[in-house]
């Protein structure tokens, strides 16, 4: 939910961000938007057929007045994380990248963390920080990343 309660974005596994606009009893929804191809450009279309370099997974998501930040996986094939788990493996997919778009479900940046496996974040654009939980080397983190 933006802070003026004005838009809703509502994230799915598959990379789907949907934003609709919240009236007095009313949601409508204004865009989806998912299936970013390219990781490192985060560039995107709205398309609903699939296509190898899909990337198919946004994890929670927190938003400012501007801004949309989700916890992005990165990943393109699924069967990663299935050969993972054959090769006694957890199976958990990565999840240390950030995704940011606007309110118009457009991406504007891929966040590249380096840390470990991100568990929950908040963005606090007053100060420009974003706040992340995170595991690495098996110990869990409080992180901070500069917004721009």
């Amino acid at each position: 939910m933006s802070p003026n309660e004005r838009k809703l974005a509502l994230h799915m596994y598959g990379g789907i961000l949907d934003i609709y606009s919240v009236g007095r009893n009313s949601l409508r929804h204004v865009r989806t938007s998912g299936h970013a191809s390219d990781p490192d450009s985060l560039y995107s279309r709205d398309r609903s057929e699939c296509h190898p370099d899909d990337i198919f997974f946004l994890n929670r998501i927190d938003a400012t007045r501007r801004r949309i930040y989700g916890i992005f996986d990165g990943k393109t094939d699924r069967l990663d994380n299935i050969n993972d788990v054959f090769a006694g493996g957890d199976g958990i997919s990565d999840f240390s990248r950030i995704a940011v778009y606007d309110w118009k479900g457009r991406p504007l940046e891929l966040i590249h963390t380096g840390s470990g496996r991100i568990y929950a974040i908040h963005a606090d654009e007053k100060a420009g920080v974003l706040y992340a939980i995170f595991r690495k080397d098996g110990k869990q983190y409080f992180g901070e990343l500069k917004l721009d």
